[in-house]
């Protein structure tokens, strides 16, 4: 469930859309991303070999076609010409390094275990890849899904991916203000076009009156995620405010 202020129409009229978050990102980087604020930030910045598709199937992002032999090889064919947000084209030996330092256990990723049935990562040509698996996994292309960074620019530092993000997404990074707010613009080299948001602005409130508040006033024009359910009576009380529901694959616990 999201709630929008409908007044003036968020993004209209090529104005970008501010967004009210309940918690700062833990990172920006895609290969440590676990709560989903992280997760969602990082998946407008960067770009996986694969993507999951609206019914959660794995699909082609910056890798066009695979194939599969024998259940344990897979080859990947990835876009020419596609460019990180610096400039410098996408190559195979980036994708590589991205996959290679999940595996490594000095870096943390909570990604590594989804990759422990990588046995070798294989640069064959400047746009292709091989990945040899010890045994079956059927989950792989699905754990592909996560961002790919690029190898020169930032070689196994963490801390710098998540200060200074550079990706291949279709928004870049702006300004990041730590616990307070991030501003994205839109990349205009995107492979698949540029956004129709010319920005995005993020700003951390955690408490959930205040940013009703702010979305009623029309400084914050998204509100993700669900609202504690004494307030859904005056968001749906107001005229300038509109839920939107849909499907989701969240976890909600009660205790």
């Amino acid at each position: 469930m999201a709630a929008t202020a409908c007044a003036r129409g968020p993004g209209a009229a090529g104005e970008g859309l501010t967004v009210a978050l309940e918690s700062a990102p833990a990172t920006l980087d895609p290969r440590l991303a676990t709560d989903a604020v992280s997760v969602h930030l990082s998946g407008l910045l960067f770009n996986g070999l694969t993507r999951l598709d609206a019914q959660a199937e794995p699909a082609p992002d910056l890798a066009t076609h695979w194939e599969v032999v024998g259940g344990r090889e897979y080859r990947f064919a990835l876009r020419r010409g596609v460019r990180f947000h610096d400039g410098r084209e996408l190559t195979a030996e980036d994708v590589a390094f991205t996959l290679r330092s999940i595996q490594d256990p000095a870096l943390g990723s909570p990604l590594r275990g989804a990759l422990e049935p990588v046995e070798s990562i294989e640069v064959l040509d400047r746009h292709t890849l091989r990945l040899r698996l010890r045994r079956p996994h059927a989950p792989l292309l699905a754990a592909l899904a996560v961002g790919v960074v690029p190898r020169p620019a930032q070689d196994g530092n963490a801390a710098a991916t998540s200060r200074s993000p550079i990706g291949t997404g279709p928004f870049r990074l702006v300004r990041l203000v730590p616990r307070e707010q991030v501003e994205l613009a839109a990349f205009p080299a995107h492979f698949a076009g540029p956004p129709l948001l010319p920005s995005l602005r993020f700003r951390v409130i955690p408490d959930a009156t205040t940013r009703l508040l702010e979305l009623r006033k029309g400084t914050v024009d998204l509100l993700p995620g669900g609202l504690p359910p004494e307030l859904l009576p005056v968001v749906r009380r107001d005229p300038h405010v509109r839920i939107l529901t849909g499907p989701s694959s969240n976890t909600t616990y009660l205790a």
